[in-house]
């Protein structure tokens, strides 16, 4: 006995509308699920402290207070380690590589700040421009000593701080700096540590720990 045609045509649109179902309906064990990284999400979320940090050459880098030079856009040269504690904080300049926040010693009103930055110039020149950054004639410290094959020149300053390109912060009595000039085959970087002075003395190991683990990449 042969079925109605109309029940054959009803059969068929349903098979038909199950295997179209089927073909928009993977299970949760076969669908793959990408996420990818948000480009605007803030410095905080992106950032690895304690983790290897790659020192990403954004064409937009600001060694401090140095709006006069101008960016590189060379091939990424270091690598280096942040130390636990400090926070990744927003850059107050699109010319910034990296900015971190180091915490207040107790007598201290503000957290000591490290700008990391990539321009030209020599150490000297650099060193100089630092200096006359505080008030008076401050002597720098130096010393230059190898790290990982990389040539570093650090640098301590301590008197009464002024920010040169931001005449509305006024000046910081008791202020210090803490900076490292590390020479690559391009142009060098610069890790400069600026806040109140007891502050930055008792972040100087950390400051140490993270210039010792600067490498070249790769």
């Amino acid at each position: 006995m042969q079925a109605p045609q109309s029940t054959l045509l009803l059969a068929v649109a349903v098979l038909a509308a199950g295997g179209y179902a089927l073909m928009f309906d993977a299970s949760p064990s076969e669908a793959q699920h990408v996420v990818s990284p948000d480009p605007e999400a803030p410095l905080e979320q992106r950032a690895d402290i304690g983790e290897m940090h790659p020192a990403e050459d954004d064409p937009s880098v600001d060694p401090g207070n140095t709006h006069d030079l101008a960016p590189d856009d060379e091939a990424v040269a270091i690598e280096w380690t942040v130390p636990a504690g400090w926070r990744s904080a927003p850059s107050p300049s699109s010319m910034r590589i990296a900015t971190y926040a180091v915490p207040r010693s107790p007598r201290d009103a503000v957290d000591a700040e490290v700008s990391v930055t990539r321009a030209g110039g020599d150490v000297s020149s650099n060193i100089d421009r630092w200096a006359a950054q505080f008030e008076g004639a401050v002597e720098p410290k130096r010393r230059s000593h190898p790290v990982h094959g990389l040539d570093i020149t650090v640098v301590e300053i301590e008197g009464t701080f002024t920010n040169a390109m931001d005449k509305s912060a006024g000046s910081h009595p008791g202020w210090a700096l803490l900076a490292a000039i590390v020479k690559t085959p391009g142009q060098p970087y610069f890790f400069k540590m600026t806040g109140p002075a007891a502050t930055v003395r008792a972040a100087r190991g950390a400051f140490t720990t993270l210039i010792d683990s600067i490498h070249p990449t790769g």
